[in-house]
């Protein structure tokens, strides 16, 4: 799925004019290795949802203030237990008053892998506080797969890509060599529900990681 023609003409000159201004810039060299994990478990009725997150980047100074950097990123969703045999709200609703009677064993796995390549202007280089923007490019790669009462389901992996990556951050050095940053990005995605043709969403990212400067 892709953006409209002039969004895309427009990330494009942006593109070209951070790479223009960055290749100005005075030469300040440096490698940058970035990392950040995430984990989280949560339980409700008949139900256990997991969901685990890494990323790992590589960076360079293409400038003072503009860096290039690739980004590899894996995404897992998890769901496992018991659900009603129906889809319907009120019948879902019956069968835990019911104590999960008429329920099936469940579990579903969906995992997105990213693949990206971002420029990262700095906005303003403080002693401490390092504000940036991310511009940039991600392919995608969605895998699902289901078992229900032993019988698993899925389908071939499904690409989707290349699409503009958008963003900003804050860094915070912690020394010379390690820097917290928090990112928030954004790219286009795909969302569909019963009965409908599938429409553009889009997707959304906040992380934390910790920057090694080489």
């Amino acid at each position: 799925m892709t953006l409209p023609n002039w969004k895309n003409k427009a990330i494009l000159v942006g593109t070209f004019f951070l790479w223009s201004f960055g290749a100005v810039q005075p030469a300040f060299a440096g490698l940058y290795l970035t990392g950040s994990i995430s984990s989280s478990t949560s339980n409700v009725r008949f139900q256990t949802l997991e969901s685990r997150y890494g990323s790992g980047s590589i960076g360079f100074d293409l400038g003072r203030y503009i860096r290039l950097q690739y980004t590899y990123s894996q995404e897992f969703a998890y769901s496992y237990g018991f659900k009603d045999k129906s889809t319907s709200t009120a019948d879902a609703q019956l069968a835990v008053e019911n104590n999960c009677a008429n329920c099936i064993e469940s579990q579903s796995m969906t995992r997105v892998i990213g693949n990206s390549v971002d420029l990262q202007v700095v906005l303003y280089e403080g002693v401490v506080l390092v504000p940036y923007i991310m511009m940039g490019g991600i392919i995608k790669t969605y895998e699902f797969r289901i078992i229900e009462n032993g019988e698993e389901s899925g389908q071939d992996p499904i690409p989707m890509g290349p699409l503009p990556n958008l963003g900003a951050g804050l860094g915070i050095r912690l020394n010379r060599a390690f820097t917290l940053k928090l990112s928030y990005l954004t790219s286009p995605g795909v969302t569909q529900t019963r009965g409908e043709e599938p429409r553009q969403a889009w997707d959304r990212k906040v992380t934390l990681g910790l920057t090694y400067q080489i």
